[in-house]
């Protein structure tokens, strides 16, 4: 059996994602999934299940799907032109495009008219420009970074365990309740993973993790940090909204510095270069879809982008889907360049400031009061 259905841009697997949607109206749905049928038909199928197409994932979950809508919608509302449709079918090139486009969906969200820049060939231009209403006229690149290999492989490693300690923590359930239980991983679960006898490690780091929070709950209150040994520590908190206990889980703290030098050693010096061929004031969106870790160096960007003479910002953009309402969260920091306050403005149509002070970018879903996402930053 296809993992994919023939007609799974049509299928009733839609309804419960779309019960999140507010800011889509009835008939934007149809041009969203439109769309989607369009760049993949039916006769497609065969070929994306082949390539292992991100696709086949997506359409399988409900954030997938949410995704999938947001990236419709883009297609109808910003268009896509024939290359873009030939590399969004392309499953090495899909995610690279599929940003490209929910940044085009920005823009134009907030009233921008786009094109392609014209430029001597062989010039690496950047994506589009696009001219607002009241005459602001900006450029736009768009980047989505790769995690490095020696933070991929602590996603490897954080998964493996998060999948083991939820099996062995079961046990914990009965005698926590409304609660959240909180794991933060140590730098040395690294050595969990991959090399000899690391299978051996893991798991007697997992027992004795285990026989810890036993301990600690037998001999008093279980609201406590427990210290796990090599795998770190686990703080259960009392929180009245739950009805349960809910784990969640933190990696190791990430080098910002080091996250900085990858970022802006290529992908944003290319992007800054992009963006002043047109002399216009340039916005490069970071998209972290695939690089979540690379938030931690936002705060280190203030300087480079001030030293860019022709850049207005950084807009670092993550979306995340919250369980407690089920609704899209586009987050937004913003690291302002020397030409900022020509495009602040326009930029403010595009972004929401929630009850809770937060900056996001919410296309499909209104955001909940008080927002779920606690632990953004505030906007000044």
């Amino acid at each position: 059996m296809l993992p994919i259905k023939p007609n799974w841009a049509d299928d009733p697997y839609w309804e419960q994602p779309l019960a999140a949607v507010d800011r889509v109206t009835a008939h934007g749905v149809l041009l969203a999934r439109g769309a989607l049928r369009g760049v993949f038909p039916r006769s497609f199928t065969y070929e994306l299940v082949a390539s292992a197409h991100p696709v086949v994932a997506e359409q399988f979950t409900y954030v997938g799907r949410l995704r999938l809508l947001e990236l419709g919608l883009a297609i109808a509302l910003a268009g896509a032109e024939d290359a873009e449709v030939d590399r969004l079918r392309n499953a090495a090139e899909y995610d690279g495009v599929a940003a490209e486009l929910r940044a085009s969906l920005m823009l134009v969200r907030a009233g921008a008219r786009l094109e392609r820049p014209i430029g001597a060939p062989g010039r690496m231009l950047c994506e589009r420009l696009a001219t607002f209403p009241g005459g602001e006229r900006l450029s736009l690149e768009v980047k989505l970074p790769d995690e490095s290999e020696r933070d991929l492989h602590l996603v490897r490693v954080e998964s493996t365990l998060i999948g083991e300690l939820m099996q062995r923590f079961e046990w914990l359930q009965p005698h926590v309740s409304a609660a959240r239980a909180t794991f933060r991983f140590a730098p040395e679960i690294s050595e969990l993973l991959g090399s000899d006898g690391a299978t051996d490690r893991r798991n007697a780091a997992i027992e004795q993790a285990v026989e810890r929070v036993r301990t600690a709950v037998s001999e008093g209150s279980p609201f406590t940090t427990i210290e796990l040994g090599v795998l770190g520590t686990l703080a259960i908190r009392p929180e009245a909204a739950l009805q349960n206990l809910q784990f969640d889980a933190f990696g190791p703290p990430m080098d910002a510095r080091r996250t900085k030098r990858r970022l802006t050693r290529n992908l944003l010096s290319k992007a800054a270069n992009q963006v002043s061929e047109t002399g216009l004031p340039g916005v490069v969106i970071l998209d972290l879809r695939r690089d979540y870790a690379a938030i931690n160096a936002v705060g280190l960007l203030d300087r480079w982008a001030m030293q860019r003479p022709s850049l207005a910002a950084i807009l670092v953009v993550d979306s995340t889907v919250m369980a407690t309402d089920g609704r899209m969260y586009g987050n937004v920091d913003v690291v302002p360049g020397p030409r900022f306050s020509e495009v602040s403005t326009v930029l403010a149509g595009a972004f929401d400031s929630c009850t809770e002070g937060h900056l996001h970018y919410n296309p499909l879903c209104t955001p909940s009061s008080p927002c779920p996402l606690a632990w953004l930053a505030r906007v000044a």
